[in-house]
């Protein structure tokens, strides 16, 4: 299982890397964060499938699947994270690559913005 406990990892243990890149429209209400996860070291033990499954599983980790469908960049869940005051939602994406792709907006993102976006991803 992946997690961070803020030391470097040991050669022997398996890897990601992400990258994040942010949005925010010029009224400063809606923004935009796109995620991406990429299996980066393999062991014998776990290969590229199973650090992308557990990635999957970290993306979708407390959130009520709404949809799940295929964009061209592979398979999509659009998911709804219900707080006290609020309800946002995004969109997860596990590529053919390995990559998981996340597209998350604030509860001003409309759904279809995100889906919008989601759906110009394409794969590499």
């Amino acid at each position: 299982m992946l997690h961070n406990d803020g030391t470097v990892p040991a050669s022997h243990y398996p890897t990601a890397v992400t990258s994040l890149r942010t949005y925010v429209r010029s009224n400063g209400g809606n923004w935009l964060i796109i995620s991406v996860l990429r299996p980066e070291r393999t062991t014998t033990e776990v290969d590229r499938a199973e650090i992308t499954e557990w990635l999957t599983g970290w993306a979708l980790k407390g959130a009520e699947v709404v949809d799940t469908y295929e964009l061209a960049a592979g398979r999509a869940w659009l998911t709804k994270f219900a707080g006290s005051e609020i309800t946002a939602h995004n969109v997860v994406i596990s590529t053919p690559d390995g990559a998981v792709i996340v597209v998350d907006g604030n509860s001003n993102m409309p759904i279809a913005d995100l889906k919008a976006v989601a759906a110009g991803l394409l794969p590499q």
